[in-house]
């Protein structure tokens, strides 16, 4: 097990990449205290960790990232049920879809409150406890689009091309702890919210538009998350790791012709 009795606190875990990770992260032996909005969601994915049989602790600390309060309520959970916060998975998010020319500032406020406040808040707090330990690890889900645009998400987009950019400036203030922090870029990947706005058919075709001929799965995202908090990684901080298929490095579909 390459993380056994580690913690870690992974922000929006009850469903898609993050409850993947959070699953992964069990099984290869680490405590985990789950996230999201609802506390009943949240429960469920605790109740499903313990029922793996790993022997690991699925603790509930429900909270906005978006809200400062919550996300100091986060951690006192942290605080009253362990005494070590080995790693951080920023990974709370939401998507958008609306053209720029008619976004409103709170459109914009709501996206990047989640995507950014929430990384700050969750980061800041956790920096506290890694540099007192003189160890740590800080993975944030980013995405393709610090890369490559999405159309109709310029606020979704604006915030992952931030994160990108706080986590290499993060790291380069925090290595003198001890403490690595690292970003995952997946590209499209499949979660539990894509049956409300997709067909099996148009999944597969989304699919052949990608180097690997696929979309991706949670799982994906959760073994490139294993490797960067574990020792494994001991030499790597200040990166992004683009987990998609393939599709940042090319320049056309498979199968396209030439621009």
């Amino acid at each position: 097990m390459r993380l056994k009795d580690q913690v870690a606190l992974i922000t929006g875990s009850t469903r898609g990449i993050g409850r993947g990770i959070a699953r992964r992260f069990a099984q290869e032996g680490c405590h985990v205290i789950i996230n999201g909005r609802k506390r009943e969601d949240v429960e469920v994915v605790c109740r499903e960790i313990e029922a793996m049989g790993t022997g690991v602790r699925a603790v509930a600390a429900p909270g906005d990232v978006a809200q400062e309060a919550e996300v100091q309520g986060m951690f006192d959970v942290w605080r009253n049920h362990f005494e070590r916060l080995d790693i951080l998975v920023n990974n709370a998010g939401i998507w958008q879809s609306t053209p720029f020319e008619e976004m409103s500032r709170k459109e914009w406020d709501t996206i990047l409150g989640i995507h950014l406040q929430g990384f700050f808040y969750c980061t800041r707090r956790a920096v506290d406890i890694m540099v007192a330990q003189r160890a740590g690890n800080i993975v944030s889900i980013s995405s393709v689009s610090d890369l490559r645009a999405h159309e109709k998400a310029a606020a979704y987009d604006a915030a992952k091309g931030a994160i990108l950019a706080g986590t290499r400036a993060i790291a380069v203030d925090l290595g003198k702890y001890g403490i690595r922090v690292n970003a995952i870029s997946p590209g499209p990947i499949y979660v539990e919210n894509w049956d409300n706005f997709t067909t099996p058919e148009k999944l597969e075709r989304a699919g052949q538009q990608i180097i690997l001929r696929r979309v991706g799965k949670p799982e994906d995202v959760a073994g490139v998350a294993v490797f960067l908090a574990s020792e494994d990684a001991s030499f790597i901080t200040g990166q992004t790791i683009y987990v998609d298929g393939g599709l940042s490095a090319q320049a056309r579909p498979p199968g396209g012709q030439a621009t």
